[in-house]
Parts: C-alpha cells; structure tokens; sequence
C-alpha cells in the first residue's frame, strides 16, 4: 500500500477583482510538492491551515509522513525572538496548525521532508531534542541525517 503523505498547504488572499469568493482567501499548495510525492510513490494529501492542535490531532494518525512546504515566514516568537526588519509576511493560522502537527509527526516518528519554511519549523527550538528522520530543502542546501534517509545524488537539483 503507498504512503500517505501530508503536504502542509498556505492561505492566500483573493486579488481577482471578478471573484466571488466571499471569505476572500483560498488554500494553495505548490503542484509540485503535490506532483513531487505522487512520483515517489506516495499519495498525497493537502492539509489546508484551518485548524489548530485539536485538527492536527485529527488527521496525524491517517499519515505515513509530512511535508512541510515552503511559503511565509514563521512567526518570530516561537524563536522567543522580536521580528526582524527583513521578516516576510506571516500568517498565524497557518503556524497555529503546522506547529502542532509537527510536534505530534516528531512524536510519532513519521518521517518528514521540510522545504523552505518547513526548515524554519524545524528549527524551532527543542525540536532537535525529538526522534525522526528528516530531510531540509532550502536554496544551495540539503541536509539529512546520516542513517535515517536516502536522498538521491540530483536531489539537489530537483528541489522546488
């Protein structure tokens, strides 16, 4: 049976002038994240930010693994930090569901591949200290610990 793979989604304001949308925000996940598991034989799942650790809670037990897709920024405090001038734009839903579910995914040991924003999640202090495989994609970087995941050699040229 193929894994079932959860790709974290983002929220994106409506700019189309003729939609009639009426929250006027809609849930975006990359194509190629999507695409991306289905080639590695998994199914994918889009989780769409619309909760918090009550829904994470709902769909981590469906999961064989996660991915953390790229997008905005992480919300500072959760680094005990003040923002930055150079902070992107953050969207607290979205860090009020994803870090959650990346605390129960760590917990049960699933696997998990963070891109961009998703290195920002695992970086979140007292992570580091929980057990699982993971492998971060970022610009001009690819990491995976030794042991616990294969990465082939052009992965580094197929990252999003």
């Amino acid at each position: 049976m193929a894994p079932i793979i959860g790709v974290t989604a983002t929220l994106k304001a409506d700019v189309d002038s003729v939609a009639e949308r009426p929250l006027g925000k809609y849930v975006r996940a990359d194509l190629d994240y999507v695409e991306g598991v289905a080639a590695a034989g998994g199914v994918p799942v889009v989780l769409p930010p619309n909760g918090d650790a009550r829904a994470a809670e709902a769909v981590i037990h469906s999961l064989d693994g996660l991915l953390l897709s790229g997008g905005s920024d992480l919300d500072p405090g959760y680094y005990d930090e003040l923002p930055a001038p150079e902070l992107g734009p953050t969207i607290p839903e979205r860090d009020a569901f994803e870090m959650p579910l990346l605390d129960l995914a760590l917990r049960r040991g699933l696997p998990i591949l963070g891109i961009c924003r998703g290195m920002q999640l695992l970086n979140v202090p007292g992570w580091d200290a929980l057990p699982g495989p993971t492998i971060a994609v970022g610009p001009g970087r690819l990491e995976a610990p030794a042991g616990d995941a294969q990465v082939a050699a052009d992965a580094r040229s197929r990252a999003p």
